[in-house]
């Protein structure tokens, strides 16, 4: 069961091409803080070890695509 909210998706995208978090809190309109625990939670439903290892998976498993 790997699945993703929409938003989840969006940041991941963004942290796929080597955003930070205040970057991509910049283009969304949120915080830093937010989109850390979007990550945080797209890591917990994924079963993931980390940033980089859920954004690998979630290309791998065709939920974002770059």
């Amino acid at each position: 069961r790997r699945s993703i909210t929409a938003r989840e998706a969006e940041i991941l995208k963004w942290a796929a091409t080597g955003r930070t978090a205040s970057e991509i809190a910049e283009i969304t309109g949120l915080t830093p803080r937010t989109i850390n625990q979007h990550c945080e939670n797209a890591q917990k439903r994924m079963g993931t070890k980390n940033r980089l290892h859920t954004v690998v998976e979630a290309i791998r498993y065709r939920l974002i695509t770059l």
